[in-house]
């Protein structure tokens, strides 16, 4: 099992090391299968008009149905957004989808999805990104940051 996930790192590492910098503009918006929401909030909380180019080829790998990516690259090249889009984007079919056929927006307080940060930093950097993209969305979806501390 060790060998098949190292060899399946290594592959991924492969492919995501080209020495294209990741922070290059790639795709705009509208030229992303990205629902209308999602781009919207895009533009309206963080000004984007464009994807990176890690954004625009990690966000289909993560939003493929119990996929696993690896991604590597440098610091600023958006890497928390490839994988908080996606969940946002399922958060939001998923309340849509409920709204339509009920008429009443999903009221729940159920954890729909874990994100693991190895340090407390990152995981505010993590959870800020997350609660400004959240906050332009259409549905009153919440982030909960929780961690151990030594102090």
């Amino acid at each position: 099992i060790f060998s098949i996930l190292f060899r399946r790192v290594m592959e991924a590492k492969q492919h995501w090391t080209s020495g294209v910098d990741p922070r290059v503009l790639s795709a705009t918006l509208d030229e992303t299968s990205l629902l209308e929401e999602t781009k919207d909030a895009l533009r309206n909380s963080f000004g984007f008009s464009h994807l990176t180019s890690v954004q625009t080829k990690a966000i289909p790998l993560f939003e493929r149905p119990g996929a696993n990516a690896v991604v590597e690259a440098c610091t600023g090249s958006g890497k928390s957004l490839c994988f908080i889009i996606p969940i946002a984007q399922k958060l939001l079919r998923e309340n849509t989808a409920i709204l339509r056929d009920t008429g009443l927006p999903r009221l729940t307080k159920v954890v729909s999805s874990v994100i693991l940060s190895p340090t407390t930093t990152l995981t505010e950097q993590t959870a800020e990104v997350a609660r400004k993209l959240l906050r332009a969305l259409p549905f009153n979806l919440r982030v909960a940051v929780l961690h151990g501390q030594n102090t």
